[in-house]
This record gives structure tokens, C-alpha cells and sequence, in this order.
């Protein structure tokens, strides 16, 4: 009888263990967010509408990277853009991350540039919430940014 049940649950216990391992593997992979000399990001902005200043983002900005100990420098490998839009007299938000990755395919090297994290939030209604959202994705971006490189 003790038999017959193992025999029983044995395909079913084979499968949970496929699939946890399946998921441990996964879970290993890179975010994209992994870049050399990580303490420092380029933040590019770009803020279309005209009653909107574009130095309250660049002080919340740089207030939460420097928290964080990221410093703002020029690269070309690692960009942060910012962009504000309007429409329908509300506001857009993007902030997107932005890397050149390499990669070898048959001992040759390649460099791709990307996207490889981003979020958006729309229909914001006044400045404050606007300022609100920015500094919610920049903190939100630095908490990942910051795992995925161990800072």
C-alpha cells in the first residue's frame, strides 16, 4: 500500500520540483539595470509644457540620488530620461532607463542600446501631484537600481 502511493505521487512531486527549480533559475536572471561604475547616472529631461518648471524635477532628482550616493555625470552608456508632456490639460510622466549592453555571438563583441526599465503615469492633474509622482518613480527606480547593482 506504501508503495502504490508513492508511485502515486511521484510524477507530482517530480513536476513541483521542475517547476520551483524553473523559478530559481529565472529569479537569477539580470534586470538590466546592472552597469559598471554604477554611482553614477546621466539624467537627461526633457519637459514640454511651458508653465512647468523644469528645476523642481531637477532638485527632487538630484535630492534622492544623492541619498542614495549616485552622482549626476555625463556617460553615454547609462541615461535616466525624464519627460513630461501635456494633454488634455493633464499631465504625462515617464522616467526611463536607458543602457548600451554588450554582448558576444561567435567571438564577436556587440553593443545594443535600450530601454531596459520604465513607468509612466497619466492623467495627473496639478503641479504638486506632478512633483509628487516624480519623486514616487525616482525613489522607486533608485530602490532597483540599487539592488540590482549592490549599492
Amino acid at each position: 500500500m506504501t508503495n502504490y502511493t508513492i508511485q502515486r505521487w511521484l510524477p507530482l512531486l517530480f513536476l513541483v520540483s521542475l517547476i520551483l527549480q524553473t523559478s530559481l533559475v529565472m529569479a537569477k536572471t539580470g534586470t538590466g539595470l546592472e552597469i559598471d561604475n554604477p554611482q553614477q547616472v546621466y539624467v537627461v529631461y526633457t519637459v514640454e509644457p511651458d508653465g512647468v518648471d523644469q528645476g523642481e524635477f531637477e532638485a527632487i532628482i538630484d535630492n534622492q540620488l544623492s541619498q542614495a550616493n549616485i552622482q549626476q555625470s555625463p556617460r553615454d552608456d547609462a541615461q535616466l530620461f525624464l519627460r513630461v508632456e501635456e494633454h488634455a490639460g493633464e499631465y504625462l510622466l515617464y522616467l526611463d532607463f536607458n543602457r548600451t549592453m554588450q554582448y558576444s555571438v561567435d567571438g564577436k563583441s556587440y553593443n545594443k542600446d535600450g530601454f531596459v526599465w520604465g513607468r509612466y503615469v497619466k492623467d495627473i492633474a496639478d503641479i504638486d501631484e506632478l512633483n509628487e509622482d516624480v519623486e514616487f518613480l525616482i525613489n522607486e527606480f533608485i530602490e532597483e537600481y540599487s539592488k540590482a547593482n549592490k549599492l
